[in-house]
């Protein structure tokens, strides 16, 4: 664990300097994607389109719009210096922990097939718990660098994080949103398992988590449906 933790610092020194890169890999691997996902709609969307709206590519013209304006954001927060971020990210954790909240009032939020997950904004909807991961990464990323230390020496420098993971995985509980608790969790353990955490206390609190998730999902038929669908 050595290597990670002086990974960590390097990024902790990287950020303490203001520097920003981007990643030319990572970057390529991304347009790739995007511009796979463009054909993809456009070949399994032209008949649908075609039927519904008589506009063949009514789909794909939805899709490239949502991907201009990814990538203006994209532009946008590649254009901040990571220590920027690290600052940022608490307060973009409890602007997200408030759209959370407010997802769940009635009359705000929006109610569709059992689940309460949207905000309608005029014509638009938005889903507060994509924002959430987005955040919670961004925060995290910034208290590895911030508690490097405590996180690798002390118990209470795992725990904190996870005990905020816990209360925002109970808002999200509460839409229900259980696939979003799943990827958040596991995408956290793995950002604090490259901090460097001890790993005695890491399986320990892995396999607790995991447990809790199970009885979750045991106590929702359709829960373990999605879980095991991969069987069929």
């Amino acid at each position: 664990m050595s290597a990670l933790g002086d990974a960590i610092e390097s990024i902790a020194e990287s950020s303490r300097r203001g520097g920003s890169g981007i990643d030319g890999v990572l970057l390529a691997c991304a347009l790739t994607l995007l511009l796979l996902g463009l054909v993809m709609v456009a070949s399994a969307s032209i008949s649908t389109a075609e039927r519904l709206t008589g506009q063949p590519f009514y789909y794909l013209w939805r899709q490239l719009f949502a991907l201009c304006i990814g990538v203006a954001l994209a532009v946008g927060a590649a254009s901040r210096s990571l220590s920027w971020w690290e600052k940022a990210g608490p307060a973009f954790l409890l602007f997200g922990g408030i759209l959370l909240v407010i997802v769940l009032i009635d009359g705000v939020g929006r109610e569709v097939n059992g689940a309460q997950r949207w905000i309608g904004l005029g014509g638009f909807t938005i889903q507060p718990s994509e924002f959430i991961k987005l955040f919670t990464i961004v925060y995290l990323a910034g208290y590895l660098v911030r508690r490097s230390e405590e996180v690798r020496s002390v118990m209470r420098g795992f725990f904190k994080p996870v005990l905020l993971l816990s209360i925002i995985a109970a808002l999200l509980l509460a839409e229900p949103d259980y696939g979003t608790v799943v990827v958040l969790f596991i995408t956290a353990f793995g950002m604090l398992f490259l901090g460097g955490v001890p790993l005695a206390s890491y399986v320990v609190w892995v396999l607790t988590v995991g447990l809790a998730l199970a009885a979750v999902a045991w106590t929702e038929p359709y829960r373990i449906q999605r879980l095991i669908v991969f069987l069929n």
